[in-house]
């Protein structure tokens, strides 16, 4: 019930955080936007019906969003953008899949920059604030090199074997096996 009820608060939140952006992005399409998600079955089913965590982690997203939006024209508009980073961390820290949006998310904000080395260097320290949070969260329950491990197991590579991001799937498996045989870690550590 806790996780079912999270999740069912994670869903209304969204719904909230979706009206509030479309009124700033799209004021005539705010209603049929948050309707589109507040009665998608899918979401409704998945996140809500099977207690899926992953709203909470969309929640975090339209947060940062909503943040964004709403700092457009904001004079501190920096501070607005390290607590969207700080969220973006957050997000990562919830969920490993956050770590291929969100450098997705911050080219999105680099997108006028005009000077590509500035653009790089920009991408680069807001891309670290978001893995400094992420560190700053995992901080607490890290113990050593099995935490690692656990981490990056608890990803299940088998599904993604017939999608593009299944190119990497071997290269990472032997990268973290190598690794695995260099630092000594017994057998039931081995990546799969």
């Amino acid at each position: 019930l806790l996780f079912k009820g999270v999740a069912l608060l994670s869903h209304l939140c969204n719904c909230l955080l979706l009206w509030f952006i479309l009124g700033r992005v799209a004021p005539t399409r705010r209603l049929l936007g948050t309707l589109l998600y507040a009665w998608n079955p899918l979401a409704l089913l998945e996140l809500v019906g099977m207690g899926h965590y992953e709203g909470v982690l969309l929640t975090l997203f339209l947060l940062a969003v909503f943040i964004y939006v709403w700092s457009r024209d904001r004079a501190s508009r920096r501070w607005y953008e390290i607590t969207v980073l700080a969220i973006f961390g957050l997000a990562v820290s919830t969920n490993l899949v956050a770590l291929l949006i969100t450098p997705l998310f911050i080219w999105f904000t680099l997108r006028a920059e005009n000077n590509m080395t500035r653009a790089v260097w920009a991408f680069c320290w807001r891309m670290g604030i978001v893995l400094a949070c992420m560190v700053l969260i995992y901080l607490p329950f890290w113990r050593g090199a099995p935490t690692f491990f656990a981490i990056t197991s608890a990803i299940d590579m088998a599904h993604f074997v017939h999608s593009p991001l299944g190119v990497l799937v071997n290269p990472m498996r032997s990268f973290f096996s190598d690794v695995a045989r260099w630092a000594d870690f017994p057998p039931f550590m081995q990546p799969v």
